[in-house]
């Protein structure tokens, strides 16, 4: 008799696992407080509007860029076998900070990608709401964030994270400088690790 079955039946053999695992990403961000919860919100809203989010690990470890990417590249060293980073992003701030070109630098050779925002993460906060295509300081960004209900370092429970792609369209029109370099004020590299997350 052949293996074959007859027309119709149904095979109740089990099935290898042919689902694939999805590639991780590590996050290292600047800020401990807005930037992970951002991260966090935006895999929220994708997974609930059916896109498969990335294994994110996102890791907040407060101020200084050389150090952001210091931390990215241990902890991507010391990913076990198996559990290797796909991709390793760094988010980070111009504001007034004397080591961004360094850790730039560090984070080409290291072939980890930057997402940097002039003056600061806000900028790509308020591009959920609004256009806004002139130079502004963090004091001026946090006021109009405040008319949005955006208070101090964490974000609201309705912020409207399904508002990244407006976000993006706007950073776009910002945003002229490659990966490694400093941009102008203001702009923000954020959307190209958002658009990452939701392809």
């Amino acid at each position: 008799m052949s293996g074959r079955r007859p027309r119709g039946s149904i095979d109740l053999r089990r099935r290898r696992n042919t689902k694939q695992e999805k590639p991780r990403i590590l996050i290292v961000t600047e800020g401990a407080n807005t930037e992970p919860q951002y991260f966090e919100g935006l895999t929220k809203e994708l997974r609930a509007t059916g896109v498969e989010v990335y294994r994110l690990h996102v890791k907040g470890i407060g101020r200084d860029p050389e150090r952001v990417v210091k931390k990215a590249v241990a902890i991507s060293s010391e990913a076990s076998s198996g559990e290797e980073y796909e991709h390793v992003w760094c988010v980070v701030d111009v504001d007034d900070h004397e080591t961004l070109g360094t850790a730039l630098s560090e984070a080409r050779r290291r072939s980890i990608k930057v997402a940097v925002s002039n003056p600061c993460f806000e900028v790509w906060l308020l591009w959920h709401f609004t256009d806004h295509h002139s130079h502004i300081n963090q004091a001026a960004l946090r006021k109009k964030l405040k008319n949005f209900g955006v208070r101090d370092k964490n974000l609201p429970g309705d912020f409207p994270y399904a508002d990244h792609p407006a976000a993006t369209a706007r950073a776009e029109v910002c945003n002229t400088s490659d990966n490694y370099a400093i941009p102008a004020n203001p702009s923000s590299s954020v959307y190209k690790l958002t658009r990452l997350l939701s392809r």
